[in-house]
């Protein structure tokens, strides 16, 4: 357990630096390709994800299009601790852009 107080110890103050100069980040859901109904198998990622879990930082994730293989793409939208308006004010803009666009 020392190791993982450790790791989370060192990810909330890594993502405290970051939220000091940002109310928003916004990254790709996942850095891989969705897998297929067979399961993730190699494919599967939380490289993007997993640092928010641990935090407890609020988080969503929004349809962005489809990548060049036609295959469909998250934006990940991450906002400071207590930043959940300023995370749906995003998500709902981002939504109404979606929805004009289609």
């Amino acid at each position: 357990l020392r190791d993982a107080d450790r790791i989370r110890a060192a990810n909330d103050r890594l993502l405290a630096e970051v939220f000091a100069g940002t109310d928003l980040l916004m990254t790709p859901t996942t850095p891989c390709p969705p897998h297929g109904h067979e399961g993730p198998g190699d494919r599967y990622s939380t490289a993007l994800t997993w640092a928010f879990n641990l935090s407890g930082h609020p988080a969503l994730s929004l349809p962005a299009g489809f990548g060049p293989d036609g295959c469909p793409v998250g934006l990940q939208l991450v906002a400071r601790h207590g930043g959940e308006a300023l995370l749906l004010e995003a998500a709902r803009a981002g939504a109404e852009v979606a929805r004009a666009r289609a």
